[in-house]
C-alpha cells in the first residue's frame, strides 16, 4: 500500500511539473481618432473700425464650431470605445 501511495505522489508531482506557462494579456490602449487631437486655433484681431470687430466675432463663431466638433468627436469615440469593453 505504501509502495502504490509513493507512486500516485511521484505521478501527481511529476505531472505538475509539465505544466503550461501562463502568458501575460497584453494591454492595447485605444487613442481618439488624430483628426479631434488637434488644437484649437484663436483668430487674432487686427482690425480697427467696429465693422472688423463683426469680422471677429463671426471668425471667433466659425472657430468655436470646428472645436465644437473635434470635442463631440471626441466624445462620440468615448462612448463607443466603453462599449466596446
Amino acid at each position: 500500500m505504501i509502495v502504490l501511495s509513493s507512486l500516485c505522489l511521484t505521478v501527481a508531482l511529476s505531472s505538475c511539473k509539465n505544466s503550461p506557462q501562463h502568458k501575460s494579456a497584453e494591454l492595447i490602449q485605444l487613442w481618439p481618432p488624430e483628426s479631434a487631437l488637434v488644437t484649437c486655433e484663436v483668430p487674432e484681431f487686427v482690425g480697427t473700425t467696429w465693422g472688423d470687430s463683426g469680422l471677429y466675432a463671426l471668425a471667433l463663431k466659425r472657430e468655436l464650431r470646428i472645436c465644437k466638433g473635434r470635442l463631440d468627436e471626441i466624445i462620440s469615440w468615448r462612448q463607443n470605445a466603453g462599449r466596446k469593453l
